[in-house]
């Protein structure tokens, strides 16, 4: 579609050199938009492919571990159903990144006091580390304290980091989960006292395909990166910290149901 001239002193031929120029724009618009696209279909066809197999692995290599009461093999079987199940949890991650991304991600907003299902996902991945491999606490209010949020991704968020610290854990170290309240936010703080994240990565801890060397540390992946998402798509924020490269604090805060009924959103 070509445009009218501007004004008068512009030339028929200026005039038709925009209107080019303008068109060539038009038409690299409409090749990147198919490229991210295409890549966006990649990645959702590459998870669903990826998880296809990984699911019966997972669930063949539990079976595995509960039969198996013999060393190696209650080991080995162990370490494949971990790997499954890891390498089942990032794909997962990755699908559910890819939603964040085209804005499909579902939310099923409630109010709920938070410390049941974060105590049950500490447990559960507790339940799964070698015996006193790594200390995992839970520290809770005194009173209950009540969110505006959806249960099953303050799961999935609260997953990320714990196993996001057993990632910088050494043995016999030790993982705190703290749940605070108090005005309009609920904070959750997961810490730990291992390898913490050099000073010079902290800029990308939650930016996607940044810094290569930072993502080979642990400071940048998808699940830091969905973690952020689900949070800030809840009306939550998102931060980390270390004191005096003493390992590492991830914190994020989500709206206190009283806040929420109190200024009427829903």
């Amino acid at each position: 579609m070509n445009s009218p001239p501007r004004n008068a002193r512009e030339t028929p031929q200026e005039h038709s050199l925009m209107n080019e120029e303008l068109n060539r724009l038009r038409n690299q618009n409409a090749i990147l938009e198919q490229r991210v696209k295409n890549l966006e279909d990649y990645i959702k066809q590459l998870a669903h492919d990826l998880k296809t197999p990984l699911t019966p692995i997972a669930g063949a290599s539990e079976l595995l571990a509960s039969g198996f009461n013999e060393q190696p093999w209650s080991d080995l079987a162990l370490s494949i159903k971990i790997s499954a199940e890891k390498l089942l949890r990032m794909v997962n991650d990755l699908m559910d990144l890819e939603l964040c991304e085209c804005g499909k991600i579902k939310f099923n907003l409630c109010r709920f006091d938070p410390v049941k299902p974060v105590s049950e996902e500490a447990r559960r991945i507790e339940a799964e580390l070698p015996t006193k491999s790594v200390i995992l606490t839970m520290n809770s209010p005194d009173v209950p304290v009540y969110v505006w949020a959806d249960e099953k991704r303050l799961r999935q968020v609260i997953s990320i980091f714990i196993y996001s610290a057993l990632k910088a854990s050494r043995s016999g170290g030790k993982i705190s989960v703290t749940i605070s309240g108090g005005g309009s936010t609920t904070t959750f703080e997961i810490e730990d006292d291992g390898n913490s994240v050099p000073e010079s990565d902290w800029p990308y801890l939650f930016e996607p395909y940044r810094s290569p060397e930072a993502q080979r540390r642990r400071a940048a992946n998808n699940s830091l990166v969905l973690a952020k998402r689900l949070v800030e798509l809840q009306g939550g924020s998102i931060g980390a910290r270390n004191f005096r490269n003493q390992g590492n604090t991830f914190w994020f805060g989500l709206p206190a149901a009283e806040s929420v009924v109190a200024t009427g959103v829903t």
